[in-house]
């Protein structure tokens, strides 16, 4: 069901869900907004830093950092065509 994941990430405050749907962050909703964008535009801060930082969110060795690439789409821009930068940065 589209929307459903980024709705159970939005009112879960489990990390556990978070890493356990991993493949699914980038999930498009009915209102075109990936777990990112959805999370900024309902102030949900401390979930936004979760999906940039979390190891647990990121492609590569864990043991070298500097190598890790984030899974989570920066890029993606909601049905106004706002991308999450811009999303943010209206919002603070």
């Amino acid at each position: 069901m589209q929307g459903s994941v980024t709705y159970k990430f939005l009112n879960s405050n489990s990390l556990k869900d978070l890493l356990i749907h991993r493949e699914s962050v980038n999930q498009i909703d009915k209102s075109c907004h990936n777990a990112l964008t959805s999370s900024i535009s309902h102030c949900k801060w401390a979930f936004v830093k979760e999906l940039l930082v979390n190891l647990g969110l990121k492609n590569g060795d864990p043991l070298q950092e500097d190598t890790l690439e984030g899974t989570i789409d920066v890029h993606a821009v909601n049905d106004e065509g706002h991308s999450a930068l811009t999303m943010l940065t209206l919002a603070r």
